[in-house]
């Protein structure tokens, strides 16, 4: 009811702040973001809680999962993002005309500031499993508090790149408590949720980059064309798993081998 409520109202307090067109932008990027970032992340929650629910008891287990969920999450969702960061000029006029160009802007902030979206709504899922809704409550405030004092910063500056930088923060804020949270719960320490989480985005980090350049080397004339979007599409999943492959090949493995023994596992 909380996230509802304020989801709802976000777009309420854009449009008093500023204009039917700035809200209207927001609207655009905030809608295709969002069918991106839900469209991968709640399949995978709705098969993770089943799961979690089987071994409740079992710390070790949790532990271990948690961890594999955490990679391969980010390992999913951030790779498709930054490629939409890469590509929204294409994506925008592909989806939608020139007309809503002016939206890009918003939608690739709005992209990065949902690169931890993902491990919010897993940790949530955690908690719930280990009977810690009052921490999910907790931490949903603490987000909520955030949320509004990003607002009211808006409200002063009548800026709304304050607004969407702002909600960049705010990401890495829940992520920082829900860290904490992970280490309340499960006692997995905070160094080790953190080397484990900046390993994934430096391997996606990489993947991008490398895919960036080639384009732009190879691909010189072609960069703003769909040309450029179906390579792209194409070349980094590959790379992304390239860079895995030669950073940290075991969580392949450990893929692997939860997928063939999936039974034995619970």
């Amino acid at each position: 009811m909380l996230d509802a409520l304020f989801s709802n109202s976000s777009y309420v307090i854009i449009g008093k702040i500023y204009n039917s067109y700035t809200l209207g932008l927001f609207t655009r990027a905030d809608g295709l973001r969002k069918m991106v970032v839900l469209g991968i992340s709640t399949p995978l929650k709705s098969v993770l809680l089943p799961i979690l629910s089987t071994i409740q008891g079992n710390e070790v287990k949790l532990k271990t999962i948690y961890i594999f969920v955490l990679q391969i999450a980010l390992l999913l969702v951030t790779p498709l993002l930054l490629f939409l960061i890469v590509y929204a000029d294409q994506i925008f006029n592909l989806l939608y005309g020139s007309k809503w160009d002016a939206a890009i802007p918003f939608f690739k902030i709005l992209c990065l500031s949902s690169i931890l979206y993902p491990l919010s709504t897993y940790v949530v899922s955690f908690l719930n499993v280990k009977g810690r809704s009052d921490l999910v409550l907790k931490i949903e405030s603490i987000k909520k508090i955030a949320l509004v004092i990003a607002f009211v910063i808006t409200w002063i500056t009548k800026d709304i790149y304050t607004l969407l930088w702002s909600l960049v923060i705010v990401s890495i804020i829940d992520f920082m408590i829900n860290v904490i949270a992970l280490n309340i719960v499960l006692k997995i320490t905070y160094r080790f949720q953190i080397k484990k989480t900046v390993t994934a985005l430096f391997i996606n980090l990489c993947a991008i980059s490398v895919l960036y350049i080639f384009l732009n080397i190879v691909f010189v004339d072609y960069t703003k064309s769909l040309l450029a979007l179906a390579i792209g599409f194409v070349m980094l999943p590959i790379l992304n798993f390239l860079f895995l492959y030669s950073i940290n090949p075991k969580l392949i493995f450990q893929a692997k081998h939860i997928i063939l023994n999936r039974d034995s596992n619970l």
